[in-house]
């Protein structure tokens, strides 16, 4: 036995879309609410494209009853207008993140689409 780390396998892009895809077209599972399938996929595209440790986007189980997961006012679509067309981003605020206090919120920037409309 000693201190080395176990190697850990990571999940990558096809296992995300195969999720995805599972959630979307093959879960029997009745949702209480319909949004919750939603926010389930939302989760998950969050976490695997900025990195974001479970504990940031939901609740985490330490801080059970806090209601310090991402918020609905923690998301903002922007629209932008451009002679080339429109384009949207998406803004995250994450308040939870491991090393940071919630007074100094991380917001993320994610360009959804580009020219989307001509």
């Amino acid at each position: 036995m000693g201190t080395q780390g176990k190697p850990k396998s990571l999940a990558d892009a096809s296992v995300l879309r195969d999720l995805v895809h599972f959630i979307w077209v093959c879960d029997e599972v009745e949702y209480h609410h319909e949004r919750s399938r939603i926010q389930l996929v939302f989760c998950m595209l969050l976490m695997a494209y900025t990195g974001s440790r479970p504990g940031s986007i939901v609740e985490p189980e330490y801080r059970s009853g806090s209601n310090d997961g991402l918020l609905y006012g923690d998301v903002a679509l922007e629209l932008h207008r451009h002679d080339q067309g429109v384009w949207f981003n998406l803004l995250v605020t994450i308040r939870n993140r491991k090393g940071r206090s919630r007074e100094n919120p991380y917001v993320i920037l994610i360009p959804t689409t580009t020219n989307y409309f001509s």
